[in-house]
Parts: structure tokens; sequence; C-alpha cells
């Protein structure tokens, strides 16, 4: 009998260890604000299930490897902004863009979106935004995935981020 209460108890134990392990899974967002507030930096972008070339633009501000040293500056309020500072031919090094951002639940796991704002905008009145798929976040680094579609299907660039 005390075999079977103790595997009973031992089978219990790995599925509460299981189920409190997992983050981003079941529909919840787990990612706070407060994670996410402040300053990153991106370190690195690649592209996953497309060409080299078949992403002219990102977020419609200039080539998606521009983004890579980027700065976005993320506060617990909404308000942000991101700065181009890849010195690399052809990127518009000091383009700075005021954002407004938020997160959300989509059908593929946790977003992060944003829209962005000029001059005097209001962000309920913007209808046009960004959504990123949240894959991972840490605290000190951040790895969000554009889709794109190309050929039919969906791939996505990768901005990895971290923090500074």
């Amino acid at each position: 009998m005390k075999k079977i209460v103790l595997k009973t108890v031992a089978v219990l134990l790995v599925a509460v260890s299981f189920a409190a392990c997992s983050t981003l899974k079941g529909g919840k967002n787990t990612i706070s604000r407060g994670k996410v507030s402040g300053n990153w930096g991106i370190t690195n972008i690649s592209l996953e299930g497309l060409l080299e070339g078949s992403v002219q633009s990102a977020f419609n501000t200039a080539p998606y490897k521009c983004f890579e040293n980027s700065i976005w500056k993320l506060t617990n309020s909404g308000n942000g902004s991101f700065t181009i500072n890849n010195p690399q031919s052809g990127c518009p090094v000091g383009t700075s863009q005021n954002i407004y951002w938020s997160f959300s639940n989509g059908a593929n796991g946790p977003e992060f979106q944003f829209k962005k704002l000029y001059d005097k905008d209001k962000p309920k009145n913007v209808e046009e935004g960004y959504r990123l798929l949240i894959t991972a976040q840490t605290g000190n680094t951040m790895t969000l995935k554009s889709p794109v579609q190309y050929g039919g299907k969906t791939g996505y660039v990768v901005y990895n981020f971290a923090k500074q």
C-alpha cells in the first residue's frame, strides 16, 4: 500500500512540475509589461523560412538588416520609440520613430504589437500597426518573430533583443 501511495505522489509531483514550467503556452500571456519595459537593442536579425532578398522593408521604415543595433525604448505606459543605429550602407542612421506598444493574445500565442505615431497622433486613432510573435522572453533577452507571406507560405523575420 505504501508503494502505491509513494508512486502516486511521485507522479503528481512530476505533473505539477511540468505545469509550473510552462510559460507561454495555453493561450495565457504570462509576460508582464514590467518585464518588457526599458531599453532594448536588437543584437541579431535572421530569416526563418524566407530567402535572402524576399523581405524589402521592416515596419515600412528601412531594410530589415538596418534594424540590427537599433535601440527600442519601451516605457511602462506603452509609449516608446526606436532609433536606427546601423552604419551599414543604405541605412537611415539616426532615424527615430515614436510608437505605442502593448501585448495581445493571438492565435499562435502572445504577441508584441505596436503602432507608429506621428506628430500629435493618439494611439486610438491610428489603425495600422504591427504584430510580432513573442517566442522567448527571459527578462534580459527577448525574441520576436514578424510573420511575412512569401510564396504562399508564412516565413518570419526573427529579431533578437538584449536589454541595455
